[in-house]
């Protein structure tokens, strides 16, 4: 449409210099001159933005060497972004040492106790803010590729009901049940994986409510379900043609690259992932199912974890006292 306006507006201007002939010059005024410099460069644009377009659907659709370089690209920034993530919050927390350290020379024990307590409390208010936030961009991000490719952002079958509800409430059982009995192996690497997760929950969720820990839960359940189910997965099988396994254990690969605690818990990541896939396919492609799972599952854990460690620090600084 742009194409054909511009066409008319140069035929008009060549139109008006022929019927004025060669002794009178034709003059447009200065807002025509603006209007056609707008429409070219709006034209321009055009052109640059259906480029790219082509550019990007002709990259995951050809059947060469082009399709696993897209999705090793997409996830090896995703792997790139989630360590610059974890760094800084490792920077954080070397500034609160020193701060513990400085303090430690020039106020009491009470003073430093107060001084160490307000900058956790900071610290953790703004690391659960930041994953908020985080989470809700990821939601939105998968929403927003998933409308633009002309996929269902909530999965075909998406559908609120308390049976659904009831449905991913009890789907999260199975799910706690395999967790137990990991951490129940007597493996090296699985008790390091645990004191990982006991030391990130120690220093974000420790001291958070119940009811801040139940909207970040929420909130992560939603999102990432939308955008490695509902996105991520429904891509790989419509548009790049997978199979529907190869589709799941691509997905859930990439889910579990998502969460790089430790080598270990990407792998249990990743077989949550296929469970939380395998909800969504059974359920007929509703998200709201595996949402509600991931939810209560990533509840239920921050819970248990933080009343254990709660418990083992009043039973220490008990004995301390008695001591």
């Amino acid at each position: 449409m742009l194409r054909f306006g511009l066409l008319f507006v140069r035929t008009c201007g060549i139109c008006g210099r022929i019927e004025h002939g060669t002794t009178q010059s034709y003059h447009m005024s200065s807002s025509f001159k603006n209007s056609l410099r707008a429409l070219h460069v709006t034209h321009l644009a055009h052109f640059k933005v259906n480029y790219f377009g082509r550019t990007f659907r002709n990259l995951y659709k050809r059947k060469s060497y082009s399709r696993p370089l897209f999705v090793g690209t997409l996830a090896g920034t995703a792997c790139l972004t989630l360590k610059a993530i974890l760094k800084k919050d490792t920077v954080g927390s070397n500034d609160v040492s020193k701060l513990e350290t400085d303090n430690e020379h020039s106020e009491g024990p009470d003073q430093l106790h107060m001084s160490t307590t307000k900058v956790k409390k900071h610290r953790e208010t703004r690391v659960l803010l930041s994953g908020l936030v985080f989470e809700i961009g990821l939601g939105l991000t998968g929403s927003l590729f998933a409308w633009k490719l002309g996929l269902p952002v909530l999965g075909k079958g998406f559908h609120i009901s308390p049976f659904t509800l009831l449905q991913g409430a009890l789907a999260s059982i199975p799910l706690l049940g395999f967790v137990y009995f990991i951490e129940q192996l007597p493996f090296q690497f699985l008790k390091e994986t645990a004191s990982e997760t006991q030391r990130i929950i120690a220093e974000v969720f420790l001291y958070r409510r119940s009811s801040e820990i139940g909207l970040l839960c929420m909130c992560t359940g939603i999102a990432e379900e939308i955008a490695f189910r509902s996105f991520l997965y429904s891509w790989l099988v419509s548009i790049v043609h997978l199979s529907t396994c190869q589709g799941l254990l691509l997905s859930s690969f990439l889910f579990g690259l998502f969460h790089p605690v430790s080598p270990a818990y990407v792998y249990i990541a990743s077989l949550a992932g296929s469970y939380f896939g395998f909800l969504y396919i059974m359920t007929g492609n509703n998200v709201f199912v595996p949402a509600v799972a991931h939810a209560v599952y990533d509840y239920v854990i921050l819970e248990i974890s933080r009343y254990q460690m709660l418990r083992n620090k009043s039973i220490s600084s008990h004995k301390d006292k008695i001591d």
